[in-house]
């Protein structure tokens, strides 16, 4: 496994719109530093 340092947290969803209930999930999306890795097309 590569370890990568977080760049940036982006909390979204109702927890950021501060009306999250009992059953809200919390959204959460994480940006890593470095360059992207897409799938390779043959």
């Amino acid at each position: 496994m590569v370890w990568q340092k977080i760049k940036k947290a982006i909390l979204y969803g109702s927890y950021a719109r501060g009306d999250a209930t009992e059953d809200s999930d919390i959204d959460l999306l994480i940006v890593l530093e470095g360059k992207s890795n897409p799938r390779r097309k043959d």
